[in-house]
C-alpha cells in the first residue's frame, strides 16, 4: 500500500495552508527512533503523520531519468545524499529550495568535504523537458557535470505515482490547461548511505548553514561508525 493511500485511511493527511507544515509531532523516545542503520540522534522536533518519509525511515527505491546524464539513475544508493522535488516553472519556495542546497552545497565544501551528491525531482514532467531542466540549472548556478542530478518521470501519471504515491510529497495543480501553478510540499531530505533519512528540512527557506552542518555531522559520524 502507498504511503499517501495508508496515510489517508488512518487520517495522516492533516489539513494546513502549507502542505510542507502539515502534521504533529512524534511521541517516540529518541532510542526508539534511532536503530542500526541510522548514524546521527534524533532532532529535536520530529514530525508524525506525515505523508513523506521522516527520521528513521527509509526512502522508496525508484528509478527515474537524470536528465543531465541522460539515463536513468536510482535513489537506492550507497551513498548519502540529498534529495528535493520541484518544478521549473514555481515562482517562489522552489527558487528557495533550490538556492539553499547550492549555498549549503558551498558550505560543505568550505569544510574541506567532498561536493555533496543531491538528487532533485520535478512532479512537472509535462513542461520540464530536459532541456528546460537544463536551462533552469545554469539558472540556478547548479553544475550539471558536479554532483547534482535533476530527476524527470516520464509522465504526469508517473510524477504522481511516484512523488505524491511512493515519497508522499504532495502536489495539486492550482488550475488547468497550459497556464498552471502547484500548490505543494516544500521538503529536503537528508539520507545516509543505508538509505533512511536522518534529517528533514520542511520550511520554504531552509538554512544552508544547517544542512551544511548537518551534512558535516554525517559524515563525520558515519566515520566513527
Amino acid at each position: 500500500m502507498k504511503r499517501r493511500e495508508y496515510l489517508r485511511l488512518t487520517g495522516g493527511f492533516v489539513g494546513a495552508s502549507s502542505f510542507g507544515m502539515s502534521g504533529c509531532l512524534s511521541s517516540l523516545s529518541g532510542a526508539e527512533l534511532r536503530h542500526e542503520d541510522m548514524y546521527l540522534d534524533p532532532p529535536e522536533e520530529i514530525p508524525s503523520e506525515v505523508a513523506h518519509p521522516t527520521y528513521g525511515e527509509q526512502i522508496p527505491k525508484v528509478e527515474m531519468l537524470d536528465v543531465f546524464e541522460g539515463e536513468e539513475i536510482s535513489t537506492d544508493r550507497d551513498e548519502q545524499f540529498l534529495m528535493t522535488f520541484f518544478f521549473t516553472f514555481c515562482p517562489t519556495e522552489c527558487i528557495w529550495l533550490i538556492s539553499s542546497m547550492t549555498h549549503a552545497e558551498a558550505r560543505i565544501v568550505e569544510k574541506g568535504l567532498e561536493e555533496p551528491r543531491v538528487l532533485a525531482a520535478t512532479f512537472d514532467p509535462a513542461r520540464d523537458t530536459p532541456e528546460r531542466m537544463r536551462s533552469y540549472a545554469e539558472r540556478m548556478g547548479v553544475e550539471t557535470d558536479g554532483g547534482w542530478s535533476f530527476l524527470r518521470p516520464e509522465s504526469e501519471e508517473e510524477a504522481e505515482e511516484v512523488i505524491e504515491g511512493d515519497f508522499g510529497v504532495r502536489f495539486e495543480k492550482t488550475d488547468e490547461g497550459e497556464v498552471y501553478d502547484f500548490i505543494h510540499t516544500t521538503l529536503i531530505l537528508l539520507v545516509n548511505d543505508n538509505g533512511y533519512v536522518e534529517r528533514t528540512y520542511r520550511n520554504d527557506d531552509p538554512d544552508p548553514d544547517v544542512i551544511a552542518d548537518d551534512w558535516a555531522a554525517l559524515v563525520e559520524a558515519r566515520g566513527e561508525a
